[in-house]
């Protein structure tokens, strides 16, 4: 009997260990994701956006002070739409796939870009001006979600939409 309670004992143990060693496994490798970085678009030649659409840019430093964007869109809420950022360097074209604002009346509302190899870019607006009758843009606090793999980088923004 008493055998038979240390052999047990003993592959519990093993198992917990093995539970363990995992555990650690799957948070190292969580640890060691790299992150994505968001950076800053010069649109100062218009090479991305010229006229209509959308523009989000760093709380710090408007649009009326740079031309230096996160992210630019071509048209406001057209699934298809091309929207350009800068992750890790790179300036890429994004598609938009899905907005949960079809409507286009929405004071809260999230819409999602595919990059390929992967990557997933969620935009999520809320209004904090909205376009008022005869305006031209609305205005909104932004937080941008660049996914790839177990890679992610997030930056709180501001921006408009419209003409």
């Amino acid at each position: 009997m008493t055998k038979q309670l240390t052999l047990l004992l003993v592959i519990i143990l093993l198992f917990a260990a093995n539970g363990l060693a995992q555990s650690k496994r799957k948070n190292a490798s969580r640890k060691s994701a790299p992150k994505l970085t968001i950076g800053m678009l010069d649109n100062s030649d218009y090479r991305y956006l010229q006229g209509c659409g959308c523009s989000i840019w760093s709380p710090s430093n408007g649009p009326e002070l740079s031309d230096h964007y996160y992210f630019l869109a071509t048209s406001e809420g057209a699934i298809g739409k091309n929207a350009y950022m800068k992750i890790n360097r790179q300036v890429l074209q994004l598609t938009m796939t899905l907005t949960t604002n079809p409507s286009g009346k929405a004071s809260k509302f999230t819409e999602y870009y595919w990059g390929g190899d992967g990557l997933v870019v969620q935009v999520d607006y809320v209004v904090t001006s909205p376009r008022k009758r005869g305006g031209e843009v609305t205005k909104y606090a932004i937080t941008i979600t660049a996914k790839q793999g177990n890679s992610r980088g997030t930056v709180r923004a501001v921006g408009d939409c419209g003409c």
